[in-house]
């Protein structure tokens, strides 16, 4: 998240965490259309488009392997499936220049600082 201070946070902060406030206001009504329509990106994945330059987000259905290099320090969270050393529930980091490797059936989400180089 970029900086903010109008927020109501409910975990992965050290910062003061509401999360009661945060059901209060949630609305969970699934929306008839996304809202993001991801960007198709070359070799397979999904970018999503955020409204802020201050991070990068993008999805993998891994049926195989990807192989990508890392821009940026890179956070890699498995969400479902597993790879060769990634479970869901699972994350890795991934730093600038590394060479990754992505093996097996999974969902991966690809979160990275800055935009794409």
């Amino acid at each position: 998240m970029a900086n903010s201070d109008n927020v109501v946070r409910c975990g992965l902060t050290p910062k003061f965490v509401d999360a009661r406030e945060v059901l209060r206001v949630l609305d969970t009504t699934p929306l008839h259309d996304p809202v993001a329509v991801p960007e198709v990106l070359t070799g397979g994945g999904l970018r999503y488009p955020v409204p802020t330059p201050d991070f990068r987000i993008s999805v993998y259905e891994i049926d195989g392997s990807i192989t990508f290099t890392a821009q940026g320090t890179e956070l890699l969270l498995c969400t479902s499936g597993e790879t060769v050393e990634l479970n869901r529930g699972q994350c890795a980091v991934a730093l600038d220049g590394e060479l990754v490797e992505l093996v097996g059936t999974a969902t991966v989400y690809r979160i990275g600082v800055g935009a794409t180089r």
